[in-house]
């Protein structure tokens, strides 16, 4: 199953980010993800972010019903 990650849902990040990454797993999708965190959001504790970037990826399911308000 595909699994998603909307910036705005990465703790400590824009709440406004309109940046959303897909892949198969967490690995890949922090792996896309991480280039865009440091260069636009240039946050101070980058292992931290990255780690909260990981627990925010979700199961493509949940992250449409996310965007749906369905959750």
């Amino acid at each position: 199953m595909m699994k998603a990650l909307k910036c705005k849902d990465i703790e400590g990040l824009n709440p406004r980010c309109p940046f959303e990454w897909r892949g198969d797993s967490e690995d890949e999708i922090v792996f896309k993800a991480a280039e865009h965190i440091i260069l636009w959001h240039r946050p101070r504790n980058v292992p931290e972010v990255l780690w909260a970037a990981r627990n925010a990826v979700r199961a493509e399911e949940t992250a449409l019903a996310r965007a749906a308000g369905m959750d």
